[in-house]
């Protein structure tokens, strides 16, 4: 009988050994699974963010194309102040001629061997109907963009600011540097976000293509 009582509860330990400890198992597992999940979940997240930052650097080559095409007309008139000559010019004053115009900063770290390289295009073109002006953000402190300039033995002229904010205001540009190019009637066509190899073919086949024809 005593045997038997045993055999009974034996049986009934290892039924709710069983039962418990099936579920128990199945509790890790399913943890397993959904951390599973989580880290398949933060790998998506992370190649996304890859294939935009990709997408980023193809702008930088440039690809002057309908990936960043921009047709817009801006709401008000474009102004840059000329802080050498003490004048401002607007951009219907140099309407009839493409207008390629750089945004940079002082503290920008990549903006200084861009506008090298942006200042050597634009003597490249100055026969051709087409207007290269770089374009600093920093309206506050005309001195310290002077001295940038001297620190990294550029010369740019005019030195143009964007002292009306009109660029700042109606554009926002999220970053620098970032390149406008603007069509003779004052439309914006493209705009690249960070530096331009201004020294390679496309870039300058792309210029070319949207030069105005001249009569």
């Amino acid at each position: 009988m005593a045997s038997k009582n045993i055999t009974i509860i034996a049986t009934v330990v290892l039924i709710a050994l069983g039962f418990f400890g099936g579920k128990y198992l199945g509790g890790i597992y399913s943890h397993y699974s959904s951390a599973t999940k989580v880290q398949k979940n933060k790998d998506i997240i992370t190649t996304e963010k890859i294939d935009k930052t990709v997408n980023e650097i193809k702008l930088v080559e440039p690809e002057i194309n309908e990936t960043n095409q921009r047709q817009a007309k801006f709401k008000r008139e474009l102004i840059f102040t000329d802080i050498d000559a003490g004048r401002d010019v607007a951009l219907s004053d140099l309407r009839g001629k493409l207008v390629v115009l750089n945004l940079w900063r002082t503290s920008c770290s990549t903006c200084a061997k861009e506008l090298h390289e942006f200042t050597a295009t634009k003597k490249a073109y100055k026969d051709k109907p087409v207007e290269f002006i770089a374009l600093s953000l920093d309206t506050r402190n005309p001195v310290k963009t002077r001295n940038f300039l001297k620190e990294n033995k550029l010369k740019i002229e005019p030195l143009y600011i964007d002292n009306r904010h009109t660029v700042k205001t109606q554009y926002k540009p999220e970053s620098v540097p970032e390149t406008l190019f603007i069509s003779p009637t004052g439309e914006l066509i493209y705009s690249v976000k960070g530096s331009i190899n201004w020294r390679t073919k496309k870039t300058h086949r792309a210029i070319k293509s949207l030069l105005p024809k001249v009569r």
